[in-house]
């Protein structure tokens, strides 16, 4: 019997990447207190700090997010988005995993900003993350409820704490 090979939808992965690219963006964009039109995608070939930081943000999400990939072919799908070559999307996956696996401090990583912006990566609120793979639409809708709900609760906490330290 033949091998059936899984062709994977350009226009999804695509479209997926775009939203996990405009996450680092905007963390990026907030952390560095950049200019409200910087985008990463403009700025592949910087190689500064929050163009670095971003890269590394998107890749290793896809890396340890992205499960319906295959892993080599995750690299493909990298070094296409960003216009780089495999080796370079590599590198960026091995050096994040490094980091947040705490086997290595990168000299360059207190200027990067990388570990702390990456627990924020990981739980963006894309539908990646906030949906999962659900396919029934009333477990998606549960899950987002969820979702809103804890927010919600953060949200106060925060408003709350907020008070306190304006009436002290």
């Amino acid at each position: 019997m033949p091998v059936k090979l899984y062709q994977e939808d350009r226009a999804e992965w695509f479209d997926e990447f775009s939203q996990i690219t405009e996450e680092a963006n905007a963390l990026v964009k907030t952390y560095y207190e950049l200019d409200e039109d910087w985008h990463v995608m403009d700025r592949i070939n910087d190689r500064s700090a929050p163009a670095t930081c971003a890269i590394k943000l998107t890749c290793l999400f896809v890396e340890r997010k992205l499960h319906k990939y295959q892993s080599g072919r995750k690299k493909v799908f990298l070094a296409e988005w960003f216009k780089i070559d495999r080796t370079t999307a590599l590198h960026h996956i091995k050096s994040g995993t490094k980091l947040v696996e705490g086997d290595q401090v990168a000299v360059s990583e207190p200027t990067i900003g990388f570990m702390e912006l990456w627990p924020l990566m990981e739980d963006i609120g894309i539908k990646l993350n906030v949906e999962g793979w659900l396919k029934r639409r009333d477990l998606q809708i549960r899950f987002i409820n969820r979702q809103i709900d804890m927010l919600e609760m953060r949200k106060k906490e925060i408003q709350e704490k907020q008070i306190l330290e304006t009436h002290v």
